[in-house]
């Protein structure tokens, strides 16, 4: 719940910075396409410290396009697609190897999908 939380928190404050700055996102450097981190500076505030259920790494936050607020778990799919026996298919939603992985379901996730031999987060 304390993940929902946080990112419902930082939606909130994006939808301001957005409603304030012309429907601009607060956005830093694009990590997938059309998925940048966010930008905590503009928002005038500190990251949320948001760990991973399945590694404990402290994970970043996205902003897509249209100011919606994930979390990022590619460096967890990386992982859990190294782990696994199969290798990932194109196209493939990548959420479910954490589920497989763990009993969690990863929250406020974006799609995953196989590209260039990394997760990608893709618009769904």
């Amino acid at each position: 719940m304390a993940v929902f939380q946080a990112v419902a928190g930082v939606q909130d404050k994006v939808d301001e910075y957005r409603s304030a700055n012309g429907g601009k996102n607060p956005s830093a450097d694009e990590v997938y396409p059309g998925f940048s981190v966010v930008d905590f500076n503009k928002l005038g505030q500190r990251a949320p410290e948001i760990r991973s259920m399945y590694s404990q790494q402290s994970l970043n936050l996205l902003i897509n396009d249209k100011g919606q607020v994930f979390v990022d778990y590619g460096i967890d799919i990386q992982t859990a697609a190294a782990k696994s026996k199969a290798a990932p298919e194109a196209g493939e939603d990548l959420r479910h190897k954490l589920v497989e992985a763990s009993y969690f379901v990863p929250v406020k996730s974006p799609v995953y999908h196989w590209v260039s031999n990394a997760p990608q987060a893709v618009q769904g």
